[in-house]
């Protein structure tokens, strides 16, 4: 459950396994939906897209995108 320190909400997804991703589902405080999808998964880095609904139902508009690597 990831929560926002500043506000005190927070988020809670669900997460599964689709082919070689993981996708977790759920909605923001306010009842937004929301999906996290960790891609290019290696045993040392993976690519991380954060993506909210848009109010159209259809729409999904980028809220973060992070590419991490373990540290050495």
């Amino acid at each position: 459950m990831p929560m926002d320190g500043s506000s005190g909400a927070r988020d809670e997804l669900i997460g599964r396994r689709r082919g070689e991703e993981v996708v977790q589902v759920g909605t923001h405080a306010d009842g937004t939906p929301i999906r996290w999808i960790f891609t290019e998964i290696t045993s040392d880095s993976f690519h991380w897209i954060g993506e909210a609904l848009e109010p159209d139902g259809r729409t999904w508009r980028l809220e973060g995108e992070f590419l991490a690597r373990r540290m050495p």
